[in-house]
């Protein structure tokens, strides 16, 4: 699976490339004279709960999120952006594997604590330089958002020892939070029509995850995430 996104990812980089070879005017070519651009972008990312006296060993798990955007540039290259989507967090959880055999559900790597987020980012946008005639701009993108834990659920699957167990525990975690978001990439003009925006990125929660300190006690937990996201503009 991963082989296959790195490929589509690779040949869709290549396609929106050439179509900016192609149709680009010069180094302010197409939407990059635009002020107001609309669209969205996918993120797949890994995401993680670091801090400090946490109550269980985490790893980062994969997730996912989609956003709307709009993006307002002052000037050709700085620019104010705001959006709305949906954020998967969470991380994995281990647990020590003390019975080996088939059947108990001491298995490690395979339990999930899932929020699911509601978020509002806010941020500035940097566009550099044209890239010769690429119709390629290197891009940075900086803010925080504001985000609306719908649901906590705690997950086990764990197919051959016969578990699969969902609980719903909304009132134990965070239900609203803050996080620092940074990007940085390319956007790439496609035909004067679309731009694709291809980029790395970074979040860092601010609060707290625990709510319930009667079951968490002093345990600081923040929620991160890295990864890699597909924007397009209009």
């Amino acid at each position: 699976m991963k082989a296959k996104l790195s490929i589509f990812i690779a040949v869709l980089l290549c396609a929106v490339s050439a179509a900016g070879q192609e149709t680009a005017q010069g180094p302010s070519a197409g939407l990059f004279q635009k002020q107001w651009l609309v669209g969205g972008s996918f993120q797949s990312n890994w995401t993680k709960i670091g801090g400090k006296n946490l109550p269980e060993t985490y790893f980062s798990k994969p997730s996912v999120s989609g956003l709307i955007q709009g993006e307002y540039f002052l000037k050709e290259r700085i620019g104010l952006g705001i959006g709305f989507g949906y954020q998967q967090k969470g991380a994995g959880i281990k647990n020590p594997d003390y019975v080996k055999e088939l059947g108990d559900a001491d298995s490690t790597n395979r339990e999930r604590i899932r929020f699911h987020g509601l978020d509002l980012p806010v941020y500035l946008c940097y566009r550099g330089p044209a890239l010769g005639q690429t119709g390629m701009r290197f891009s940075g993108r900086l803010g925080a958002a504001l985000s609306y834990n719908t649901q906590s659920t705690r997950i086990w699957h764990s197919v051959e020892d016969g578990f699969h167990d969902i609980q719903k525990q909304a009132d134990l975690y965070y239900r609203f939070g803050t996080h620092l978001m940074s990007s940085f990439g390319v956007d790439v003009n496609a035909g004067n029509t679309t731009l694709f925006q291809f980029q790395f990125f970074f979040h860092q929660g601010l609060n707290n995850v625990y709510r319930d300190a009667a079951v968490f006690g002093d345990a600081a937990g923040r929620y991160r995430a890295y990864g890699f996201q597909v924007g397009f503009f209009y």
